[in-house]
């Protein structure tokens, strides 16, 4: 069966209790990962990155309030630490499976 919600800390705790798995961007389950309470699970073959762009309408003036904003994300994105790699994550070679493999049992 499959279950929804819009509430992804729901989400986080459905899957805490074991009642299946779910894919969510990194950051948002990073303190349940440094708990314990979730692991990772690698699928070779499966790249989930994705890219976030701003956009404006290319017709319009961007307000000081608007122009400092886009400054600050720009600053921003500076300090925002990666994404720790398999290896420093803890996550170990138990969690790598083959894309498809044992996601249904």
């Amino acid at each position: 069966p499959m279950w929804e919600s819009i509430s992804t800390h729901a989400i986080i705790e459905a899957v805490a209790g074991g009642l299946g798995l779910s894919v969510l961007p990194y950051r948002l389950a990073e303190p349940e990962l440094e708990r314990g309470r979730l692991r990772r699970i690698r699928i070779r073959g499966l790249d989930l990155q994705r890219k976030f762009y701003i956009i404006t309408h290319k017709s319009k003036f961007l307000t000081s309030e608007a122009q400092s904003f886009l400054d600050e994300v720009r600053r921003a994105e500076s300090y925002i630490p990666p994404i720790p790699s398999w290896r420093e994550s803890g996550a170990g070679d138990e969690a790598d499976c083959p894309s498809g493999a044992g996601l249904n049992g």
